[in-house]
This record gives structure tokens, sequence and C-alpha cells, in this order.
């Protein structure tokens, strides 16, 4: 049956009732909540009004203690150390000199002047940073330039602080500054952040050796005579503070500097000629340098040592010892790092040494993610393994042993556990250098495959690299290597 249109007329008549309630109930409720708050609203014709002072006062500015309106010149350190330097035999009277920079805080738009003053009355405002320090006076620094210019468009310029070094200054002490901007409005400096203070303390010059124990190598050659390549030495000196005084370092022969002789022998007094005094008046590192000579009169194989003190030099030239460490000089003296007519044998077993597995890394074209296993100290593990029945020259298989640093090698030790899968044939190169080709050094072949293979060349290697490669199985093509180690 059809609904009359009366009936949908009254339903709509009911939904408005309804709605209508409903906002005057919500209405209510809200008058008495305001009413509960006593919360009133006013109208104010009043034009003439401002903003409460609290409020703009605890504006932005406040909360981060500066203005961003303006630039702010600053300084790059709130520190500058000028330690009163003594060095025992010297007088050192002469001027040591600091640079500060200042800096905006961002590029200004016209030059600004820039200026620092000695200010006593900062001192108890940092004084409780530099406990111990007591206020210095404003004669102890002197500012080259009081004032100078950040031009437009730049954040930068450096003052000069000078101090007279004084030998016999025993005080510790503080000078503060403050920075001053003038001649543009737009640039300000900051409370608190507008200082620094020069630090001045007594303090002995001391001198570092970077390589106090230096090892140049010589090789007898076949023909019966030395060589060396590098025969150039040099120690770099680096002393603890720049010196401003005339001073010179150089290096002096001391053989008393050497206790033990049972390992290495005084090299001759012909070694070295005269070694050149280097200036290090206000020198942050520096370098004495010298040559070796006379290097083929070392016809014996050993070590031959080279005993030398560091000494300072004043303006007369009169010496004293600044260093008590002695650098010493090794030169090593042995037979041809890589034989040209060398032969690999293998020996039933071996007592002595081995090189430190540290001192060396494999590296390979085959089953390199598997490398490691020959390198683990575990004799009985896993293996890296060589597919032997590769023929392509350029894929067969091979072994790079990369030494640390130039190791003198007699032999080489294979744990090789598996049965039938056991080295019968493989070569081993050596080179002298990275720049020079690699030399057969012996071909180990035979059918006797023992699980610990141990070969012994007839001639040492003095090398940092080995090559080990063309590897033959007749029992299989397969070969198992568990561990290799070198002696």
């Amino acid at each position: 049956m059809k609904k009359s249109v009366a009936s949908f007329k009254k339903i709509n008549t009911m939904k408005r009732i309804i709605t209508n309630s409903f906002i005057v109930t919500l209405g209510m409720v809200a008058l008495v909540a305001c009413k509960k708050d006593e919360i009133t609203i006013q109208k104010n014709d009043n034009v003439n009004w401002q903003i409460d002072n609290d409020i703009v006062n605890d504006d932005i500015r406040t909360r981060i203690g500066y203005d961003p309106r303006f630039e702010y010149a600053l300084p790059a350190t709130g520190v500058v150390e000028s330690p009163m330097l003594t060095l025992e035999g010297f007088t050192i009277t002469e001027k040591s000199t600091r640079n500060i920079e200042v800096k905006l805080s961002r590029p200004s738009a016209k030059d600004v002047k820039v200026s620092l003053a000695y200010d006593a009355t900062l001192y108890d405002k940092v004084k409780d940073k530099h406990i111990g320090y007591e206020l210095g006076e404003a004669s102890l620094a002197e500012i080259t330039t009081a004032e100078k210019t950040i031009a437009a468009g730049t954040t930068t310029t450096t003052f000069e602080i000078k101090v007279a070094n004084k030998s016999d200054f025993r005080q510790k002490v503080i000078l503060p500054f403050i920075i001053k901007a003038s001649d543009n409005d737009n640039v300000k400096t900051m409370s608190g952040k507008d200082l620094f203070v020069v630090k001045i303390f007594p303090k002995g010059v001391t001198f570092q050796v970077a390589n106090s124990n230096i090892l140049k190598e010589a090789v007898v050659k076949d023909d019966g005579k030395t060589y060396m390549t590098d025969k150039e030495v040099g120690v770099v000196v680096t002393p603890s503070d720049v010196i401003p005084a005339a001073i010179s370092l150089g290096l002096v022969r001391d053989n008393g500097l050497v206790t033990d002789t049972t390992n290495q022998t005084l090299a001759p007094n012909n070694i070295i000629a005269t070694i050149n005094k280097v200036d290090f008046k206000n020198i942050a590192k520096g370098t004495i340098s010298f040559t070796l000579q006379n290097i083929e009169t070392l016809t014996t194989k050993g070590k031959y040592v080279l005993p030398l003190k560091l000494m300072a030099y004043d303006a007369s030239g009169t010496a004293h010892q600044v260093l008590d460490t002695p650098i010493l000089v090794t030169i090593d003296v042995s037979s041809d790092g890589v034989p040209s007519d060398n032969e690999i044998r293998r020996i039933r077993n071996y007592t002595g040494s081995y090189i430190s597995p540290s001192k060396y890394n494999f590296y390979t074209n085959y089953q390199s993610g598997h490398i490691y296993k020959m390198h683990d100290g575990d004799v009985m593990g896993n293996p890296w393994w060589i597919d032997a029945s590769i023929q392509d020259d350029d894929q067969k298989p091979y072994v790079q042993v990369v030494f640390t640093e130039k190791t003198v090698i007699n032999g080489i030790k294979i744990y090789q556990r598996t049965p039938y899968k056991r080295i019968q044939e493989m070569q081993v190169f050596a080179s002298a250098s990275s720049s020079e080709p690699y030399i057969l050094q012996g071909i180990y072949s035979d059918t006797y495959n023992p699980s610990i293979l141990i070969l012994k060349f007839d001639k040492p290697i003095k090398t940092d690299e080995l090559y080990i490669g063309y590897f033959k199985n007749s029992q299989n093509q397969y070969i198992d290597i568990h561990e290799m180690v070198f002696f």
C-alpha cells in the first residue's frame, strides 16, 4: 500500500522537531558551561590598543639569545694559548705570534669595523673556566693592529697577537679581550660570546721524531758487489711548539748509543758525510736529510747500525742535545732478494720457526670465497680446492701470496689431508718489486704425495710477493689444500 502525501509531511515535520530540539539542547549545555566558568564576551571598540610588554619581551629573540635580524661579530675561538717557552741552553726572548679570527654570523651588505681591547673587568666572568690562572697584565700581549675592517660580502678578518717570550716566567695568567663592532648598524656583538682570553703559562720545549728506527736494505749481487737502490735518509722532527728564536737542528753520530753488538755491527765511519743542520726558527715540522755512502764496502752480509742523536744549535753554533731517544739507521745487507737460479725440493720435516700468518694474505682467481680456508689455522678443517683439469692458461688456478713487508722465505709447508686430491706438480715464482717481473724459484714434481708437503728453497727468497700456480694431479682433477704456511 502506498503512503499518502500527508503521511510524508508528518514524518518530515517530526524530523525537524527532533533536530531543532538537539540543537537547542547543545546550546543550553554551552550556556551552562560558560556560566560555570563565568566567561563573558565583550565588544571593544577602542582601536588604540597595543601588545603587552611581557609578550614582547618573551619573543623568539629572548628564547634563542639573539635577534636574528642582525649579523653578529664573534671570535672563532674562546682561548688563544701563547706559552712562555724554555729550552735548556737557550735564552728565548723573541716574540711569539698567534692569530685570532673574528667572523660574522653571515655576510653583511656593508663594511663593518671590528676591534679588540683588553678588558680586565671580564676576568670575573671567565675565571671559573680557567682554574689556577690569575689576571694577567695588558702589557704581556700586543695586538699588532687593534682595528680591522670586514669588507661587505665577506665574513672574516684575522688579528695578530704578539707575546714577548720570557724564559723565567713562572705565572699562569689569562688576558681577557672584548670584541667591538662599529660603523654598521646591522652588526652587533653578543653578550657572553664577544670575548676571548690569551692564555700564558710556562712550558718546556720537547721534540718528537716520527721515525727513530730506520731500516735500509742493501743486496749483495752475484758479482760480489753490494747495491742499495734508496740511499736517502730523512728524519722528521716535530717540536712541541714553534720556537721564535734562532735555532738549528742536526744529527750527530754517537757510537755509545749502541749497547747490543751481538746481532748487529756498527756501520763504518765513512758510511755518511757531514749532516747539514736545518733551520727550525718558526718551523712546526722539519726534516733532516742525508745520503748514505760507500755502501759497496759492506760486502759481508748482516746488519749494520748507524747511531745518531738529535742536537740543537744556538746562533753562536753551540750544541745542546735535545732528545734522549737515539735515532738508529739499520742497514740490512743480504743476498739478492730474488735469485735467478733457485730450486725447490721436498724435505721430510722442519722444526724451525714459521712466519706469522698475520704477515701475509692469499689472493686467487679460483673460488676466491673459499681461499680463507687455507689461512684459518685449522689443518683439519674444510679445504680450498683447485680444478687442476683447467687447461686455459688465463683460467688456470693460482695463489698470490702478499706479505706485509719484504720477508726472507726459506720454504713452504702445505697440509693436504684428502687422499688422491694432492699436489703432484706446481711452480713457485717471486718478484723483487711490483715493477719487476716474476722469476721462477722452483718446480715441484713428484709422484709421492704426502699429506703434509714440506718444500725448501735452495736459496732464501727476500720478497713481499709469491706466485704459486700450474697445479697438476694425475690421480684426480681436484686438489684440496687445507692450510699453507711459510718458514
